[in-house]
C-alpha cells in the first residue's frame, strides 16, 4: 500500500521544477484550478475514475484530493449524487476574505512590536524581489515574493496555529490561479510599502488598517477576474 511519504513527484502544476510535492498535492492543485477557472462548473459531478485518467494519477491521491477540497468547500458530497462542484459565488469569496482580514490584521498587529532587524531584512528582500518581478513582468515571481512577504510578517507573531489558519484561507483562492496584471502588481507593491512604513514606526493599528485595505483591494481583483474568466 502506498503512503504519503512514498507519493512524491515533481509537481507538474508548479512553474518550479525543483518543487517536489505529493501526488495528492498535485491532484488538489489541478482540480482546484479547474474549479476556480470554470472548467469544472458548479453542479458538475466529478467521478474519481474519470479524474484518475484525466489527471494521470492513481485513485488514492484523487480520493484524498476530494476529501481536502470538500473540507475547503469547493466540492460537496451528496447522497446518491456523489461528489459535485460547489457553487463558487462572489458571496463565498467575500466570506473567505472577511476571515482573512480578521486573521491577518490580528497577525500583523501582534507581529509589529516583536519584529527584529532580521525580520526587516527578510521583508526588504521580499520587497526587492517583488520590484524585480514587476520590472521583468513576471507574475509568478511576484506571487512567490508576495507570499514570502506576508508569511514572513505573520510568522513573526509567534503563533503557528494562526499562520496555519491564514495559509488555509490563502489556498482557497490561491495566488496565480487567474494570473496577475502588471498594474495590479504595481498597486500591490505600493500597498506593501505603506504597510512596511507603518511597521517601521511600530504603529500596529495603522499597519493592521493598511493590511485590511490591501486584502480588500485584492478581494475585488479576484472577484473581477473570476467574472472575466467565467464570462459572467
Amino acid at each position: 500500500m502506498s503512503t504519503m511519504r512514498d507519493r512524491k513527484q515533481t509537481n507538474p502544476a508548479s512553474d518550479d521544477p525543483n518543487v517536489a510535492q505529493t501526488k495528492t498535492d498535485v491532484a488538489v492543485q489541478q482540480i482546484r484550478h479547474r474549479i476556480l477557472t470554470g472548467v469544472y462548473k458548479a453542479g458538475m459531478r466529478l467521478r474519481q475514475s474519470e479524474l484518475v485518467q484525466d489527471l494521470g494519477l492513481g485513485i488514492t491521491p484523487v480520493r484524498e484530493a476530494f476529501m481536502l477540497l470538500i473540507s475547503e468547500g469547493l466540492l460537496i458530497r451528496r447522497p446518491y449524487a456523489g461528489v459535485i462542484v460547489a457553487q463558487i459565488s462572489t458571496g463565498s469569496v467575500e466570506e473567505v476574505y472577511a476571515i482573512r482580514k480578521v486573521l491577518e490584521r490580528y497577525a500583523i498587529e501582534q507581529a509589529c512590536a516583536v519584529l527584529t532587524p532580521e525580520h526587516f531584512t527578510s521583508i526588504d528582500r521580499s520587497m526587492q524581489n517583488m520590484h524585480h518581478a514587476i520590472t521583468s513582468r513576471d507574475p509568478h515571481a511576484y506571487q512567490e515574493a508576495n507570499h514570502a512577504f506576508h508569511m514572513g510578517i505573520y510568522t513573526a507573531a509567534g503563533n503557528p496555529r494562526l499562520t496555519e489558519l491564514i495559509e488555509t484561507h490563502w489556498r482557497m483562492f490561491p495566488r496565480g490561479v487567474f494570473g496577475l496584471s502588471v498594474d495590479r502588481m504595481k498597486t500591490s507593491m505600493e500597498e506593501h510599502q505603506r504597510i512596511v512604513e507603518a511597521l517601521v514606526r511600530r504603529d500596529a493599528l495603522l499597519a493592521g488598517s493598511y493590511m485590511v485595505t490591501h486584502i480588500d483591494n485584492y478581494e475585488r481583483h479576484v472577484i473581477q477576474l473570476m467574472k472575466d474568466n467565467r464570462s459572467i
